[in-house]
């Protein structure tokens, strides 16, 4: 049973990792797409993509030259604004270890817009998007250079103020990093209001606790669910998580981060 916490006004923002692997198989549901806020910042880099060769781009991103050609023409296309023709929201585009366990197909219109109020994705290209923004396919990691420019710098202030406002709109006290390490760099943690709170997912290996990727991946995932489905609030609440074999651990945890340890 999730714990039911005194102070009922007091509300969490959660940040979460893109994937590279995408599902552009169209949508018949109407479920309220937005779009993106960085929607025209995203230019200048779009720009520069676009002027990349296909062996430029399988260097810039370490990509085979089949995957880079896809993406080039994916760049060449890059439409000036997204529609349900040429775009799908974020949260049933992306798809990967830690979107296979999120199920927004089966949430109600109240879980939903919890998700789109409380949920926020991390993007090398969007800089941050929220679960029903719609997505135009593309291939850009955090931690690419383009031409000598860091996305950390491109995106750090922008996305780190745009949490802050969010954060000050609904009230939320707490900043929930579910994001790999690659992506919550991006986070200006000195000038985040909200109190970040990272989570962790270990295993027991040779009695140590040790992170394992995939599996890490996946519980991200599982959380955000179980985050989305109870309408959770406060981290305290996070702590009834019980899916994957995971369990929180006390006596590993702190104020700013919570360890939930494999129990089997």
């Amino acid at each position: 049973m999730v714990a039911l916490i005194a102070d009922v006004a007091v509300s969490m923002l959660l940040v979460i990792s893109p994937a590279k692997t995408l599902d552009e198989t169209p949508m018949h549901e109407e479920v309220g797409a937005t779009i993106p806020r960085f929607w025209k910042e995203c230019a200048p880099l779009v720009q520069q993509l676009q002027a990349m060769s296909v062996a430029e781009l399988a260097d810039l991103m370490d990509i085979s030259p089949k995957l880079a050609q896809l993406n080039v023409e994916r760049y060449a296309a890059f439409p000036s604004n997204v529609d349900a023709s040429n775009s799908k929201p974020a949260i049933f585009c992306f798809d990967g270890d830690v979107y296979d366990a999120i199920t927004p197909e089966l949430y109600d219109g109240t879980q939903r817009a919890f998700m789109q109020e409380h949920v926020r994705i991390l993007s090398g290209l969007y800089g941050m998007i929220r679960p029903l923004d719609r997505l135009y396919p593309y291939r850009l990691e955090m931690g690419t250079k383009l031409h000598g420019t860091s996305l950390y710098d491109f995106w750090g202030k922008r996305v780190t103020n745009a949490l802050n406002d969010d954060a000050k709109m609904m009230g939320a006290k707490h900043l929930i990093n579910l994001a790999s390490q690659e992506y919550n760099r991006v986070i200006q943690r000195r000038d985040l209001i909200p109190a970040i709170v990272d989570v962790d997912f270990r295993h027991v290996k040779a009695d140590k606790l040790v992170t394992i990727g995939v599996h890490a991946k996946k519980a991200r995932g599982a959380m955000v669910d179980f985050i989305v489905r109870h309408g959770i609030t406060h981290p305290e609440e996070m702590k009834d998580f019980a899916a994957m074999g995971y369990a929180y651990a006390a006596q590993h945890s702190n104020a700013q981060t919570m360890v939930f340890v494999h129990t089997s």
